[in-house]
């Protein structure tokens, strides 16, 4: 008898394919069982999502068991396909389990419950367990995915940012178990590279790289004033990611209240020390910066000298890379969001 008895915290799937094999993928190898164990195997009943699935093979008798040590259990009979998937090693492609995510406007932090499936390539989240409706479905190409522990304030933190209605939309999750939160930002990492295959075919995978989640080029705070440079300054915080200079009233907002794309010097995007003659500094922050754009100049204080040659030192490093065909068009888009 064949016994695929469903783990505790298992989910069971179905889908279709033709080929007659019995395979077990465990988490040191692969073990196939010899053909003749199929013979005068009859086709089962298909089993109820959430039951095992017991078969009867001629004078055999082998039983696989979900648990921990198992990545993945699949049983393909004629058009029937079965998964028993462990949410702690979930089949490639698939993931399935709770995160603590942080509120939008109350910054409590809830466990809710995230599904990442390779085949649409999209990230959901759901308010309720029993949900059948996610809260949020998130384009995985669209998602930066980093290490955030000072920020989020716990060791296991992870922040997930992406662009909603061409706003940048900021998430921050953790989990108790460090190798689970580490799983699921490899999982992000995993689909994205899928896709980017897809997208650019004769790219090599180390060019690709470069294209997956990628940590901040630089955060801290700053102050900065209006577009007028009459108002007062006010103390943001500012994250850089590549071309794109977001500043936040928190680290932990939601939403940016706003953001400056950072081109190319051949484009006539320009750093600068210090801020234009009669420009009124406020407070204690005195280490100004000028980057000068084609509409615009953008002026910003830092608490130190130090933290200034740092931040003009990164403004520099992305004005020297020339633009791709994608960033004229993000940066058309700003020009014409102003």
């Amino acid at each position: 008898m064949v016994s695929l008895a469903k783990h505790s915290r298992g989910v069971l799937h179905h889908c279709r394919a033709c080929p007659v094999h019995v395979l077990c993928l465990l988490e040191r190898g692969t073990v196939q069982p010899s053909p003749r164990l199929l013979h005068g195997l009859q086709k089962p009943t298909p089993p109820k999502p959430g039951q095992g699935l017991i078969l009867s093979l001629p004078q055999t008798t082998w039983t696989v068991r979900g648990g921990t040590g198992h990545r993945l259990l699949s049983l393909s009979l004629w058009d029937e396909i079965i998964f028993l998937l462990s949410p702690l090693l979930p089949t490639p492609g698939y993931r399935e389990g709770f995160l603590w995510k942080r509120g939008r406007d109350n910054g409590q932090f809830l466990n809710r419950k995230f599904i990442l499936t390779e085949g649409d390539g999209i990230l959901k989240y759901f308010t309720k367990t029993d949900a059948k409706v996610p809260k949020a479905m998130i384009k995985v190409d669209n998602i930066n995915a980093t290490f955030q522990p000072t920020k989020i304030g716990n060791p296991n933190g992870l922040q997930l940012m992406y662009l909603k209605d061409n706003s940048t939309r900021n998430i921050f999750v953790y989990h108790d178990e460090e190798k689970e939160i580490v799983d699921w930002f490899n999982a992000i990492r995993a689909i994205q590279f899928h896709y980017l295959k897809v997208a650019f075919p004769g790219a090599s995978d180390q060019e690709l790289k470069h294209k997956l989640t990628r940590n901040f080029l630089k955060e801290g705070y700053m102050e900065k004033t209006g577009p007028k440079q009459t108002e007062g300054f006010k103390k943001r915080w500012f994250s850089l990611d590549h071309r794109r200079l977001m500043y936040f009233k928190d680290p932990l907002d939601a939403y940016a209240r706003g953001e400056v794309f950072i081109g190319s010097s051949d484009n006539g995007y320009v750093v600068k020390e210090g801020l234009p003659p009669g420009t009124p500094a406020s407070g204690s922050w005195q280490h100004g910066i000028t980057i000068v754009t084609p509409d615009r100049d953008f002026l910003f204080i830092c608490e130190t000298e130090q933290d200034r040659q740092e931040w003009v030192s990164v403004f520099n490093g992305v004005m020297a890379q020339q633009m791709s065909p994608q960033e004229y068009t993000v940066e058309a888009y700003f020009k014409h969001r102003r």
